[in-house]
């Protein structure tokens, strides 16, 4: 039915305070391009998310805050994906509230403004489904502050640790120097003094 409706893409999620819980039909990639290098910040359509706006199409936010240092900027993100509009519902109450994001590949809204009883159904429906199924991929949104790179660095860490750090920099194709920026990079988004911590931080979570 939403695909009917020229819906290509959707996701569904719902913050917590330290877990932004997701399920997805975005194409493989788009998760990782647009909360690593942190592009939810500046993105016009994330802020109104964040303004708490109920049901609006892209092109209404990105009216309203295309002003923002770097938000045409994170539309290029959205653009690369193919994903030219879009529309966001939110459902839920109080603490937990949940955000129905469906998008498409053609810039006109009209579609999803002509049938928004249908969509804010459908993000209800989805809440319920969905907030507690095995499918919804828990996040630590300190894991989503960080960059593909320091990401990187992350899991090599993680799936090797026996390496030491000249043959994790050589696996990176970085320079050691280089590789220990990185950790002390991720030790601060970590909020932490070492980059052993914030690895504890990362396996727990």
């Amino acid at each position: 039915m939403l695909h009917e409706l020229g819906v290509d893409q959707l996701m569904w999620q719902l913050r917590s305070h330290d877990q932004l819980y997701t399920w997805d039909r975005m194409h493989p990639g788009f998760l990782e391009h647009y909360y690593g290098p942190q592009w939810d910040q500046p993105c016009a359509v994330a802020e109104a998310i964040r303004q708490r706006w109920q049901n609006f199409t892209f092109s209404e936010a990105r009216e309203e805050f295309s002003h923002r240092p770097n938000a045409r900027e994170a539309e290029k993100i959205w653009q690369a994906f193919g994903i030219q509009n879009g529309a966001v519902f939110l459902s839920g109450r109080g603490e937990s509230r949940s955000t129905l994001v469906v998008c498409t590949s053609t810039p006109d809204g009209s579609i999803l403004q002509t049938h928004i009883a249908l969509f804010v159904a459908a993000a209800w429906k989805l809440h319920q489904l969905l907030a507690n199924h095995p499918d919804v991929i828990p996040i630590s949104r300190s894991l989503i502050q960080l960059s593909p790179k320091q990401l990187e660095v992350l899991r090599v860490q993680i799936d090797n640790p026996e390496l030491t750090l000249a043959e994790q920099a050589k696996v990176l194709n970085i320079s050691r120097r280089m590789l220990e920026k990185r950790h002390n990079q991720i030790a601060a988004k970590f909020g932490v003094s070492s980059f052993t911590s914030a690895v504890m931080i990362a396996v727990k979570s």
